[in-house]
C-alpha cells in the first residue's frame, strides 16, 4: 500500500456544462480530507470498524489493525490512530 503524489481523472460533461468544467480545471483545489474523521477515533471510523467485523471481513485483532492502517485517515495521520481494545475484542465474538 502506497501513497501516490499524482493521479489522473477523466471529466465528462454536457456541452452546456463546458464553461463550468473548464473553470473547475483551472481553479486550485482544497486539500482532501478523510471522511472517517480527523486523526482520532471518530464515530465514522468506529462504524467502519464495526462493519468490517460484523461482515466477517475482519476476524482478528490483526485484521482490524490492518484495515485501519489501510484507510486514508491512517495514512494522512501517519498511523497515529489507536483502536480501543473494546473494538478489537469484538473481532473475536
Amino acid at each position: 500500500m502506497g501513497v501516490d503524489t499524482a493521479g489522473e481523472s477523466i471529466l465528462i460533461c454536457k456541452p452546456t456544462e463546458k464553461a463550468v468544467c473548464q473553470q473547475l480545471m483551472k481553479s486550485s483545489l482544497k486539500p482532501i480530507e478523510s471522511c472517517l474523521g480527523s486523526g482520532r477515533l471518530s464515530a465514522s471510523l468506529k462504524r467502519a470498524i464495526l462493519e468490517v467485523i460484523a461482515s466477517g471481513i475482519a476476524n482478528s485483532k490483526a485484521d482490524v489493525a490492518r484495515y485501519v492502517a489501510s484507510t486514508f485517515l491512517a495514512v494522512s495521520s501517519r498511523g497515529q490512530i489507536e483502536v480501543p481494545k473494546y473494538l478489537l475484542l469484538l473481532a473475536y465474538v
